[in-house]
């Protein structure tokens, strides 16, 4: 057995305790159940003052050991040295006389140590274990011969007491008081831990001991040393393990960790055994420690350069886990047979995170760094970040933080996200996938545990950017909006949008950096009559006198007259708030040298405003909804045999009725979503893109049917239906429009 535990308990008990100490086996007393328990408990603490006996710590007397003491008190051997001048036969009788020894109880080496308290102990013996003995007399027994075998039982069990008690040996046993805020499990644990370690410190005095003995040189001694350090170690390694089966993480920190990883044994072994075992208190210990998970799962030899980086962590991670547990088997393949097909590849990992996040998001594993660099090339993907030497640790984090949600390891994920640079994206990318498993759960605790973990882990991405917003608002929103690297190229914004995160999305930060992008170089802040006046005549004038009459952006850095500051950002990307494309607020357009430029820069980035180009789509879809109407009212007739066949005005429908179709076909190529596949579910599941794909192609029909059906007025009525529902749609469409202005409808959110 590895612990006794003794609740109550007699006589017997006691004997039981005497052999599993002799054994150096653990005992755990139960303070407050009586007798044996709590006599121990009791006599522990009344000869609390031997723990002071350092000497006697490490020597353990057994109940026969006697003091060999001579007739004057003093201690001599029992084969004294015989003076040769004196004749043989007086010397053996002078050293029998000398040598004359006392065995009796007294002179035994515990009853010596206890001297103090023997008597004391006798009595309590007596009057716990064998105070009701007179009632169980056996008649017809003689007294003395009851007496007799009763005073050896107390003399046994005062000798099996002594040695429960000796400071070599009450190390071994543990008071555990059920008042106290501690688990029994914890207090177990920790009588495991205090014998196992003075049992080390026992065998190593031995081994120290037998050295003294042997008057060895230098280098033995360093051996003893030497193994007396691996041998501490392998107890450490043994505690451990056990320490991670019963879960107990403080007596473990206690113990055994002790801040420091260096006495433990094969502890890259013992971090996957706690990843397995889903023990986030131990991984979080391991982590906390500085232990490398990248140089655990990814290796490093040159050997390994064309071998698969990721093959090591998807086997031990992934393949060999139970998929039951989790709603992780709803998104992977299966087989001819219906049988799930485990991760066992980049491949297979690609495509389940594909599934669960979305296919805006780039590959983010690869077998090797060749594959990763092709890929890169491939997609244009330029590095957003220097490679350095905390990379591989950001990267495995990642890595462990994506198992243990796809593996629904709540917790685990927590201390991974804890020990992570980039912590909001995570956040949200795990509250996308917990919605996709909540959204194939049936019902149950499961269910409602996805839904509790992705609230927790949106309400965690939003504290962090309350934190960044309380350190500078303007860098929190680039933070929203930049692409992170670690997941595939996604933003914040694009994630949180996907996930349905509106607690998210409706923060300060989001709903400014919306603004942001919304009104580009142009001020956000435009909101008094005087603001909009300005507006309102830039746009009239077509732009031509919004350099003069709106307000810019302003640098507000500070710079030195004619340097020219370098972009923040990249042409092609948001980049609202590049100091190298705002305007200088010491700069006038009529006091500049080159007025021109400031003029045309002007020009272009008030054009370049989405609020700018979403007036002027607005104006030029009222327009073309006015032109349609008109169409189908006054001069929609059969085509007459002149050049053109149909009036101007349908023309010029026709014209913007196609250039309608380009967009539509530009915006489904610039989607997010990188596949064909991807870019379709998208559009289509967007009502608005349904009435306008639905719209085009009832105007096309009409149109077909206006010129092939001209024979009669009553075959020219069907195109005549079908353009009426078509401008019918039109009109609908036109609510999309509606929805984006906040006092009508909800704010635009993506």
């Amino acid at each position: 057995p590895v612990a006794t535990i003794v609740v109550g308990g007699g006589k017997n008990t006691i004997e039981n305790i005497y052999y599993d100490l002799k054994f150096k086996i653990a005992v755990l007393l139960i303070s407050g159940t009586g007798y044996a328990a709590d006599f121990l408990s009791r006599w522990l603490l009344y000869t609390k003052e031997l723990d002071n006996e350092l000497t006697k710590q490490h020597i353990v007397s057994d109940i026969d050991e006697f003091f060999i003491i001579s007739n004057e008190g003093k201690c001599s051997s029992l084969r004294p040295l015989i003076p040769k001048s004196q004749n043989r036969s007086k010397s053996i009788a002078s050293s029998i006389k000398r040598t004359s020894k006392h065995l009796d109880s007294k002179n035994k080496k515990l009853s010596e140590i206890f001297k103090n308290y023997i008597d004391r102990l006798e009595k309590d013996i007596t009057y716990t274990f064998f105070r009701d003995n007179d009632s169980n007399k056996v008649k017809g027994q003689d007294k003395h011969q009851q007496d007799d075998d009763k005073q050896n039982s107390i003399n046994k069990l005062l000798n099996q007491v002594m040695f429960c008690l000796q400071p070599a040996v009450r190390t071994h046993l543990t008071i555990f008081n059920s008042n106290l805020d501690m688990h029994l499990s914890e207090k177990i644990f920790q009588t495991i831990c205090h014998s196992r370690k003075n049992l080390a410190k026992i065998r190593e005095n031995e081994r120290l001991q037998k050295f003294d003995t042997q008057k060895d040189n230098n280098e033995a001694l360093k051996n003893v040393y030497h193994q007396n350090e691996i041998e501490r170690k392998i107890e450490k390694t043994k505690l451990l393990r056990l320490a991670m089966k019963w879960e107990n993480i403080q007596v473990a920190k206690d113990f055994i960790f002790q801040n420091s990883l260096d006495n433990i044994m094969r502890k890259n072994a013992l971090f996957k055994e706690a990843l397995k075992q889903n023990l986030p208190i131990f991984v979080y210990e391991f982590l906390r420690l500085k232990i490398k998970p990248a140089d655990i799962f990814f290796q490093k030899d040159l050997d390994s350069q064309n071998k698969s980086k990721y093959a090591n962590f998807i086997r031990e991670l992934y393949h060999d886990q139970d998929y039951d547990k989790t709603h992780l088997k709803n998104f992977l393949e299966k087989d001819d047979n219906n049988k799930i097909i485990k991760i066992d590849s980049v491949v297979t990992l690609n495509n389940i995170l594909e599934k669960l996040i979305g296919d805006y998001m780039h590959q983010l594993y690869f077998e090797t760094e060749a594959d990763e660099k092709k890929y890169h090339e491939e997609k244009r993907l330029g590095r957003l970040f220097l490679k350095s030497e905390t990379d591989p640790h950001q990267y495995i984090m990642r890595d462990l933080f994506l198992w243990a949600i796809l593996m629904n390891y709540i917790d685990m994920a927590k201390v991974f996200l804890s020990f992570m640079e980039y912590r909001i994206c995570s956040a949200l990318i795990a509250t996308k996938i917990l919605k996709e498993y909540y959204s194939v759960a049936s019902y149950g605790d499961l269910k409602t545990e996805y839904e509790k973990a992705s609230k927790y882990f949106e309400n965690y991405a939003i504290d962090c950017l309350d934190k960044c917003d309380d350190e500078n608002v303007n860098q929190t929103c680039e933070i929203i909006l930049q692409r992170n690297e670690l997941y595939g190229y996604v933003t914040c914004l694009q994630v949180a949008a996907d996930a349905d995160d509106k607690k998210f999305l409706a923060t300060q930060c989001c709903v400014q950096a919306m603004d942001d992008i919304w009104f580009d170089k142009l001020p956000p802040d435009q909101n008094t009559y005087k603001d909009q006046l300005r507006n309102f005549v830039g746009v009239i004038s077509l732009g031509l006198l919004a350099p003069v009459t709106i307000l810019y952006r302003e640098n507000k850095t500070a710079r030195l007259k004619h340097t020219p500051i370098l972009p923040k950002f990249s042409n092609h990307g948001i980049n609202y708030s590049d100091p190298s494309l705002l305007e200088d607020p010491q700069s006038s357009l009529l006091e500049s040298d080159d007025s021109f430029v400031l003029y045309w820069n002007r020009f272009k980035n008030f054009h370049l405003s989405l609020r700018t180009k979403y007036i002027y789509h607005l104006i030029t879809y009222i327009f073309f909804l006015l032109l349609f109407s008109y169409v189908l009212l006054f001069n929609f007739s059969p085509p007459i045999a002149q050049t053109p066949s149909i009036h101007w005005t349908e023309i010029f429908t026709i014209i913007l009725v196609s250039c309608i179709l380009i967009e539509e076909i530009h915006y489904f190529c610039t989607q997010d979503n990188l596949g064909f596949l991807g870019k379709t579910i998208t559009y289509f599941t967007n009502y608005f893109k349904l009435m306008t794909l639905l719209a085009i192609i009832l105007f096309y029909i009409g149109l077909i049917v206006r010129f092939t059906r001209v024979n009669s007025e009553d075959s020219f009525r069907a195109a005549r239906i079908i353009m009426a529902i078509d401008i019918e749609i039109w009109w609908l469409r036109s609510i999309s429009f509606v929805v984006v202005i906040p006092y009508l409808g909800p704010h635009l959110v993506a």
